[in-house]
């Protein structure tokens, strides 16, 4: 019997910061794309350029579970977290965001 990987837990590990992720709706999400998923709690405000900024009394650091679209379809992403197990997910209706990394702070991370 298989069972489904469980959501990778957040952390700040990542390298990624603020300033490398877009607010992105999951419909614009295309394959080979990297997004964050923030942690549960974790407080940032959207400009209306889609730039990201830790919000809250004070700026906190950017605490999230890092993936990495797979494949995808009109209704379903397969995604891989930095742990290397693998999500499928139906595409959310509606409104649901995700913080998507610029090209520029992946090819940083992956070519430093």
């Amino acid at each position: 019997m298989s069972h489904p990987a469980a959501p990778a837990r957040p952390t700040t590990t990542h390298g990624y910061t603020w300033a490398d992720v877009r607010d992105t709706p999951v419909a614009e999400l295309s394959l080979g794309d990297v997004f964050l998923m923030p942690a549960p709690g974790l407080h940032y405000l959207v400009d209306p350029d889609r730039t990201v900024r830790g919000g809250g009394l004070w700026e906190q650091p950017l605490e999230a579970a890092v993936y990495r679209v797979t494949a995808r379809t009109d209704t379903h992403i397969t995604q891989v977290d930095h742990d290397g197990h693998t999500h499928i997910a139906a595409v959310p209706t509606g409104r649901a965001h995700v913080l998507r990394v610029t090209p520029e702070a992946v090819r940083r991370q992956h070519h430093p």
